[in-house]
């Protein structure tokens, strides 16, 4: 039946395939060979659930920690970004060591919302790896998050010491910057991103924010219109003209801006 299976998988014949791959699992449950090749079948076609239950059989014949990391890769790709964790945590239990897994515990602890826990593996990461830039990333993400504002900082400057030019801690710095009123820093910031590449709405939507704190609301206004020609559809820039129009008492344009919004 394994053989058929192969057969009608090779003619594009996926149901088929399937009724006979798992034909040869109810005749051997516990068949290492059957089930590594309907785990790969079912990864073949992305149905990565029907994986993910093949490898939990596999795991209960086999316990390795290659296992577990292949269903953490997969609950990933599901967006099951709380399984996944799990898994490397597990794996974590025998190994504490390395970066692959340390950095995936640190971002999908951040993703799930558990920045304390991120911080927890980013901190254990970064006394192995003191200048690894991904982990400096998160760990400025998570202080963000819980709004400890000076260590956020703290890892973003470390991490432009190694790399001024990581757009990614560039952008979350900006976030940092604005949310904290930083202006000058947020408008030094947004400087050097721009430098890197062409204009893109965010840094153009934070620019106009930056002026406009700063008591320049014409330079906002530039801004904030270049930010709405990359990005049509984005509804905050569109507030912000409406504002801006409304303060020029010109009403008409500014309800047009705000029925966009």
């Amino acid at each position: 039946n394994n053989c058929l299976g192969t057969i009608y998988e090779n003619k594009n014949d996926f149901k088929k395939a399937e009724y006979h791959f798992l034909e040869s699992l109810n005749k051997k449950p516990d068949n290492l060979g059957v089930l590594q090749r309907l785990v790969k079948f079912y990864k073949d076609r992305s149905q990565y659930k029907k994986a993910i239950q093949i490898y939990r059989k596999i795991y209960t014949l086999k316990p390795k920690a290659d296992i577990i990391k292949e269903i953490a890769i997969l609950s990933e790709k599901i967006e099951d970004y709380a399984e996944a964790l799990t898994c490397y945590e597990k794996i974590l239990e025998e190994d504490n060591t390395r970066y692959e897994l340390l950095f995936n515990i640190a971002n999908l602890s951040f993703l799930v919302g558990k920045p304390y826990d991120s911080l927890y593996a980013c901190k254990l990461g970064l006394n192995i790896f003191p200048d690894n830039l991904k982990l400096l990333l998160i760990m400025g993400k998570c202080y963000h998050a819980i709004k400890k504002y000076k260590k956020a900082i703290m890892s973003f400057e470390k991490g432009l010491e190694i790399d001024p030019q990581n757009i990614e801690i560039l952008r979350n710095f900006i976030r940092l910057c604005e949310e904290t009123g930083t202006l000058k820093k947020g408008l030094e910031l947004c400087k050097t991103a721009l430098k890197m590449g062409k204009p893109d709405y965010e840094l153009m939507y934070y620019l106009g924010l930056f002026s406009l704190k700063g008591g320049k609301p014409d330079q906002a206004f530039e801004y904030f219109e270049k930010a709405g020609k990359l990005n049509p559809n984005g509804f905050e820039v569109w507030y912000q003209i409406g504002l801006y129009n409304s303060s020029k008492d010109d009403h008409t344009k500014a309800a047009a801006c705000f029925q966009r919004a």
